[in-house]
């Protein structure tokens, strides 16, 4: 899979375990809730780390912590489809 679906599907499942709705996110981190919604929907093909962080911050969550999932094994990402 693409590292932004990854991206993506981590997100998803931390609102979800947080019990946080997209609008709280963007509330508590900065960012719009359109940048938000893009990156759910992989509507971009790439972000900035910064951005990350601030999502990471506001899940309180560390960039480890986010990418401590099997999503991003290295096998699970295609490294071809993506510079």
């Amino acid at each position: 899979m693409k590292l932004m679906t990854a991206v993506a599907l981590r997100l998803g499942d931390l609102l979800v375990e947080k019990e946080m709705t997209q609008v709280e996110l963007a509330t508590i981190s900065g960012i719009t809730q359109n940048t938000i919604t893009n990156i759910l929907n992989q509507a971009n093909e790439s972000m900035h780390l910064k951005v990350l962080q601030k999502i990471c911050n506001a899940l309180d969550i560390t960039l480890g912590e986010f990418f401590n999932d099997k999503l991003f094994d290295k096998k699970n990402i295609d490294s071809q489809s993506e510079n």
